[in-house]
């Protein structure tokens, strides 16, 4: 499948991977992408905090040394008022509680409102009368739209943010020969974008082998902006390897060790992202916004190249 049709199906037709149907129905799809390839493919779900996280591993992922992980659900709505940083929990964390604010704030004043300037003017002392029982109802919908939204509200364009990753791994596992493709393994992992459990459930998996193998995780490479490479000091000679056979356009940025501001679950971890670098921190811009909906194809076709090198020289 060609990246222009692989941008219409998952930027497009299951864009939004928020709640847990649409999440299902994107890893079925998914799956099969990998399935025609001859991978072995492994769904885990793991339940916390009355929430359920799913999981989707191609290849051998207790066995391969080198490990490529996105996670693929959709981002909360930021609504533009602050710029995403890329692979920062602190960053997500005021992303998901800004999503779940902004619609709360909105329909309790609407219900505060309502029942002041309405409702007030029209209850009756008969509490089981015709027009008391009207008058709850627009209260029942603005109470149905509050547990609607207590996650706070998707947003439906990702094509940047991890539509891109998605594609970008699918475009790699077709490039590779099969002797490359049992050489890695690809986690798709959820709740990326909140708190980075899949990330945890990923570790969970990995056992003993966590701190040996390496992670490339992706994050946003499809933006028009700089194509940004971070890693941890332990993969500084892989890098070096790395650096000698690809553009000099791309940016490389070593992780300081007392650097919190990244999610470095995994001892050796590299981030492949985009947009732009000031004092160490990675911004991307429309990201979590509805302008999220533009991947420029070059640059995404730079970033699987780039990852397919970052294959190659393992």
């Amino acid at each position: 499948m060609e990246i222009k049709d692989l941008i219409f199906r998952y930027g497009a037709v299951v864009s939004r991977r928020f709640y847990k149907r649409e999440k299902l129905r994107f890893l079925n799809g998914l799956a099969k992408e990998f399935q025609n390839q001859g991978m072995k493919l492994d769904l885990k779900e793991t339940v916390k905090n009355q929430h359920k996280a799913y999981n989707l591993y191609v290849g051998d992922i207790t066995k391969t040394g080198l490990i490529i992980s996105t996670y693929y659900d959709t981002p909360p709505k930021t609504f533009n008022i602050f710029k995403h940083q890329a692979y920062s929990p602190k960053s997500d964390r005021k992303a998901f509680i800004l999503s779940i604010l902004v619609p709360f704030l909105v329909i309790v004043t609407i219900g505060a409102l309502y029942v002041k300037y309405v409702l007030n003017g029209i209850w009756s002392t008969n509490l089981f009368s015709f027009i008391n029982l009207l008058g709850i109802v627009p209260l029942l919908i603005l109470l149905f739209f509050l547990s609607h939204y207590r996650n706070g509200i998707g947003n439906r364009v990702n094509f940047i943010r991890n539509s891109a990753s998605i594609i970008g791994c699918i475009k790699l596992v077709q490039s590779l020969k099969p002797r490359d493709k049992n050489r890695i393994g690809i986690a798709f992992t959820d709740y990326g974008c909140i708190n980075h459990y899949g990330d945890d459930m990923l570790r969970s998996l990995m056992r003993n082998n966590a701190d040996l193998n390496t992670i490339i995780s992706l994050d946003c490479i499809g933006s028009d902006e700089d194509t940004i490479i971070l890693y941890t000091k332990t993969c500084n000679e892989y890098i070096e390897k790395v650096k000698k056979n690809v553009s000099q356009d791309i940016i490389f940025y070593e992780i300081d060790e007392k650097d919190t501001h990244y999610y470095c679950l995994f001892k050796n971890t590299i981030v492949l992202t985009s947009g732009k670098i000031k004092d160490g921190i990675v911004t991307v811009d429309k990201v979590n916004t509805s302008k999220d909906n533009n991947i420029d194809e070059e640059k995404l076709a730079l970033a699987i190249n780039l990852l397919k090198e970052l294959v190659l020289q393992y």
